[in-house]
């Protein structure tokens, strides 16, 4: 971006990396980088699932003085037994969020990191599965709500394939 004389002084400083295109060395520091982050997000289902069940028991136990009895509590009013014994919200905002930002990392940089592919493909199984069990099992009712955010996140979605070409043109062509 040094090269651009579009951009004002101030910003072209800022874009000014160590890399001024898709070099060797940029597949293994960034693309190493983005990699371990593609598989961290990937196992992260898990460990939301593990907390979900975890924290809420934990905070029942602590409630109940450990004890078995599901009629024993240290709340004082209704508010704060549900708040315990309740579940969590369900925010699906962030799980949208989540599956675009998977979607546009392994469409921006599968072509020269392929195996983003499969650790994409990994990272929304496991997300599928672990929403449904969280749905199941420890989260409240979601609300009722229409299909926009549905929508404008499949609109956003066929953005997707457009950067894959264009970028992979871009890896690809690059020596």
């Amino acid at each position: 971006m040094s090269e651009q004389k579009l951009f004002p002084n101030v910003l072209r400083e800022k874009l000014n990396g160590p890399f001024k295109d898709y070099v060797p060395e940029w597949y293994g520091n960034v693309g190493l980088t983005i990699l371990k982050t593609m598989v961290i997000n990937a196992i992260m289902p898990l460990i939301n699932i593990v907390k979900g069940f975890a924290i809420p028991m934990i905070k029942q136990k602590l409630d109940s003085k450990f004890t078995d009895d599901i009629y024993k509590t240290r709340c004082t009013s209704m508010a704060k037994y549900r708040a315990i014994y309740g579940g969590t919200d369900y925010l699906i905002h962030f799980k949208y969020s989540d599956a675009l930002n998977i979607t546009y990392i392994t469409c921006m940089y599968g072509i020269g990191i392929p195996v983003l592919f499969p650790v994409a493909a990994m990272n929304l199984g496991l997300t599928l599965i672990s929403e449904r069990i969280a749905t199941a099992y420890y989260v409240k009712l979601p609300p009722a709500m229409d299909d926009t955010m549905t929508k404008n996140t499949l609109r956003l979605l066929k953005l997707a394939p457009i950067m894959l070409l264009f970028n992979s043109y871009w890896m690809v062509g690059n020596k």
